[in-house]
């Protein structure tokens, strides 16, 4: 599975879940959107979905490591994945 369509079925299945429990949990929902959409606080946010993204598309990658100068088989340009998958849908 490619990372957009990894992201498309996240979506989607994070979309049905909130629908269904939307009143019951939705001052959580209301702190999880606050601390993703804070502008002082968008790189942490945009590192970890990176890793993330990257470790669900391919399980040889370690999430630990989104550096490609780390040099091991296991790591990856995190910059790749956030500038190709996350910031291309949200410039």
């Amino acid at each position: 599975m490619t990372p957009s369509e990894i992201l498309d079925q996240v979506l989607q299945a994070a979309q049905s879940a909130l629908s269904q429990r939307q009143t019951r949990h939705q001052e959580n929902i209301d702190r999880l959107e606050l601390i993703c959409r804070y502008p002082d606080n968008r790189a942490p946010v945009r590192v970890l979905l990176a890793c993330m993204l990257a470790r669900a598309a391919d399980e040889a990658l370690d999430p630990r490591k989104p550096y490609t100068h780390i040099g091991t088989p296991d790591s990856f340009s995190g910059r790749m994945y956030d500038e190709r998958y996350y910031y291309a849908a949200n410039p």
